[in-house]
């Protein structure tokens, strides 16, 4: 799962039912090629090195990263970074989804280069510009099809952040999201057989247009409205197995929790005993499962 919050909030509850994902590597990101050059990275299967990082105010950082990877020691960061990018590395040699999520279709180049990540660096130091429709699915038609003939079983769930984004006024941000909108319909058009497009922005702005699923900020969505887009993705993608599945997953879940008044009683053991045999019994069906236990 890669992209801006939306990616994260629906790995919330994936990681809760056990679905074994990897989120963002690189932390959160927001515009299409940033996403793009993070997913050909991974696919290449090379590692950052220390050209990849820059210093600022006595620490280190990466311009393709979140701000949450940066550390006044250089090695440190840079093994960090490693680990994750590793993980999702591994992640992709038995991939069966990929979910990508678009959240703006502005642009920052340092140097030349797209970056995921201004790190309050003064933005003199950037260009700024908006990228076009063809920006976005030109690169991504090349890169797709590659990502598809090695893993021609893949499923591809592409939106749209429900995340408004109200910068630069709200005429701006309509252009902006009516931009990324084209884009994915234009890939999803190119790819039929292995992607799906799911409407979270658009559940946002027609299903849920009320104020009282915002946030404080007016921009992000609440939790009701986090768990509302979570409801109908579920029932898009989730199968009814799996569903059945989550369900023994959230009682087991809750059996592990439980904190007796008297462990060390034969009643207590046998309630132990038993919730151990229904996790072996899940087991055999999902053996990839890990139950913290």
């Amino acid at each position: 799962m890669i992209g801006s919050c939306f990616a994260q909030n629906m790995s919330v509850y994936l990681k809760k039912y056990l679905f074994n994902i990897n989120i963002n590597p690189n932390g959160i990101v927001y515009n299409p090629i940033s996403i793009l050059q993070i997913l050909q990275k991974i696919y290449s299967g090379s590692d950052y090195t220390e050209g990849d990082l820059l210093q600022r105010n006595g620490m280190w950082l990466s311009l393709m990263h979140h701000g949450k990877f940066s550390d006044s020691d250089k090695s440190r960061l840079l093994q960090q970074i490693n680990t994750a990018h590793d993980a999702a590395i591994s992640q992709l040699r038995d991939i069966t989804h990929l979910v990508i999520t678009f959240g703006s279709s502005y642009v920052y180049k340092y140097n030349g280069t797209v970056v995921s990540n201004c790190h309050k660096i003064p933005s003199s130091e950037f260009e700024e510009y908006q990228l076009e429709v063809d920006d976005i699915t030109e690169p991504y038609s090349s890169f797709l099809s590659q990502l598809i003939s090695r893993h021609p079983d893949i499923r591809i769930i592409l939106t749209i952040s429900p995340v408004r984004y109200l910068g630069r006024g709200a005429n701006s941000g309509q252009i902006n999201k009516a931009t990324l909108l084209l884009a994915a319909s234009k890939i999803c058009s190119m790819f039929k057989n292995n992607i799906d497009y799911f409407p979270s922005y658009e559940i946002m702005m027609d299903e849920l247009r009320d104020y009282r699923f915002y946030a404080s900020d007016m921009i992000h969505p609440s939790d009701t409205a986090i768990e509302y887009i979570w409801e109908q993705f579920k029932n898009t993608f989730i199968t009814p197995e799996a569903a059945t599945a989550m369900d023994e997953i959230e009682k087991i879940n809750k059996a592990l929790s439980h904190r007796p008044i008297h462990p060390d009683s034969e009643e207590y053991a046998k309630f132990r005993k038993n919730t151990e045999k229904k996790i072996d019994m899940l087991k055999t069906r999902f053996p990839n499962i890990l139950f913290d236990n």
